[in-house]
């Protein structure tokens, strides 16, 4: 048993080491996953409908290309809507089985926090997304990982137009693996467990901040819903405590 954990920690170890400097053969696989992208983006994106419900499925398969080289399993959890902050990402992403991140998918040329110039919805949307800890944000040619609203290293961008380069389109340089690869392989504090390893999320107490009169740093995403199991991932639907926020909001204001 000690030795199967100590392998275990070491391929852990590897993994993570892996995501922050990628080797060439997690490059080499990111190419092949994104060429197989391109091929079947450009299809969907050439076929009608709405440009970002296009890109859908094939970033669902692009992620599970890069989750299968990491050696993680990896479930993509379409319109997890987070009640307390008011937000519903495209996608919730679990690791083996637990909660990484959210990511945010754009329609082609819509760019990304860093670089574009956002519509009133993209502001507002932002504001909230931007409070998580780990958020992947992405129009399908350009690709942004931000913390607490931080952005983590460079924008990673494709070489070729999404909705016309198929099969040729390509990573510009290594930064598309390493931003895949540090989402996904995201540690969680470790303080918090398995089943809220995102109630200590930082932007908790800032948003609380603005939406209370008397914010409580203390209960401040620290209850979990008494209905979820010990298993189930936390999505902020129970950031706030009941004494403090919300119930001072201007649109919910209690007689006393």
């Amino acid at each position: 048993m000690q030795e199967t954990g100590l392998a275990q920690q070491f391929h852990i170890e590897r993994v993570y080491m892996a995501a922050t400097n990628p080797p060439k053969p997690l490059l080499d696989k990111a190419a092949e996953a994104v060429a197989r992208f391109g091929k079947s983006a450009a299809i969907k994106l050439n076929g009608g409908g709405q440009p970002e419900d296009q890109l859908r499925a094939p970033l669902e398969q692009l992620f599970e290309d890069i989750a299968a080289v990491l050696g993680v399993d990896v479930a993509m959890i379409g319109e997890m809507s987070l009640a307390t902050l008011g937000v519903r990402p495209d996608y919730a992403v679990d690791v083996a089985g637990a909660r990484v991140g959210y990511v945010e998918l754009k329609a082609p040329g819509r760019g990304v926090p860093t670089t574009w110039t956002p519509n009133k919805h993209e502001k507002t949307q932002w504001e909230k997304l931007r409070l998580l800890p780990n958020v992947l944000y992405t129009d399908g040619a350009l690709w942004a990982l931000y913390r607490d609203g931080e952005l983590v290293g460079q924008v990673a961008r494709l070489n070729g137009d999404v909705r016309t380069a198929g099969s040729k389109l390509a990573p510009f340089d290594g930064e598309f693996a390493r931003v895949v690869s540090d989402f996904l392989l995201w540690k969680p504090n470790p303080l918090a467990t398995s089943a809220s390893s995102f109630a200590l999320w930082p932007g908790c107490a800032s948003y609380c901040a603005r939406k209370c009169s008397k914010p409580s740093a203390v209960s401040c995403g620290a209850k979990r819903s008494k209905r979820s199991s010990p298993s189930s991932p936390w999505t902020g639907a129970n950031c706030c405590s009941p004494a403090s926020p919300m119930r001072n909001s201007p649109t919910r204001t209690r007689k006393r």
